[in-house]
């Protein structure tokens, strides 16, 4: 990601208090950007993802209400979902302007993190050569889902050379020879740890290994020092929205995916 681009982002952030383009964009960008560049400045950009038919973008808090946004929305393709983090009113106003209505919602939720509070569990850390049965377990236990399960060789690779990551962070549940789920952490900002993905492959579910992934997950984090845990969940996932309630998680902000009827005869 250039310069210019990252400091949009940062401006818009800080205003916003929820990130413009979330991590799948910030991988595709540079390539699938388009700009909006006027005074020599960057004034707004956004993020086209033809492979999931959604796009993302943001507008330089200093010159919103400039029909900027509506320039970036008039070089996207017309079916192009977009995603509204943390639905904004501004940005809810700008949906429904152009004819969009609320879609899928992808829910974040936070708890509190005590120390002693779970039980450690004894599940083996990500080495060399588990690759190949790590994205075969997410391909097939997000088989549904647009975005995860489209992790490929590339995308793994890309999220394993962050700095964030650690390998003693991507907990494996092996049985035998053969992997049944997975949790992998992540930390990015100091005290906050995320269940960043936590997947259990279908021959495996209903056993309560998710349960006790999620739960030997936090167990970490607390002992490593986090005060509190944040995860991202699909509302319309029903069983795992249910398991992070129990386990005391809470909804603090709600991310929307706006869609729109298109007229194929125009």
């Amino acid at each position: 990601m250039d310069r210019a681009l990252a400091q949009l982002l940062a401006s818009a952030e800080k205003v916003d208090g929820v990130p413009a383009f979330n991590e799948e964009a910030q991988f595709a960008a540079p390539a699938e950007v388009i700009r909006v560049e006027r005074d020599g400045e960057l004034r707004g950009a956004a993020v086209n993802q033809p492979s999931f038919g959604t796009a993302q973008l943001v507008v330089h808090p200093a010159h919103r209400r400039q029909h900027i946004g509506s320039a970036l929305l008039a070089g996207l393709p017309p079916d192009a979902k977009l995603w509204a983090f943390g639905n904004l009113t501004a940005a809810r106003a700008f949906a429904a302007h152009h004819g969009y209505h609320a879609g899928r919602e992808l829910l974040q939720m936070l708890r509190p993190l005590r120390k002693g509070e779970f039980v450690p569990q004894p599940f083996a850390p990500f080495r060399a050569g588990d690759a190949a049965a790590l994205l075969d377990v997410n391909a097939r236990a997000f088989a549904h889902h647009p975005e995860q399960g489209a992790l490929d060789e590339a995308g793994l690779q890309a999220r394993m050379a962050e700095p964030w990551f650690r390998p003693e962070d991507l907990l494996l549940a092996w049985e035998g020879d053969t992997l049944l789920g997975f949790h992998w952490l992540k930390r990015e900002t100091p005290g906050v740890g995320e269940v960043y993905v936590l997947a259990v492959a279908p021959e495996a579910q209903g056993r309560g290994l998710g349960t006790r992934l999620l739960e030997a997950g936090l167990a970490r984090l607390a002992a490593e020092g986090d005060t509190s845990s944040t995860l991202y969940v699909e509302a319309a996932e029903v069983i795992p929205v249910h398991l992070y309630r129990q386990l005391g998680f809470k909804v603090i902000t709600t991310d929307v995916l706006y869609e729109r009827e298109v007229d194929e005869h125009v």
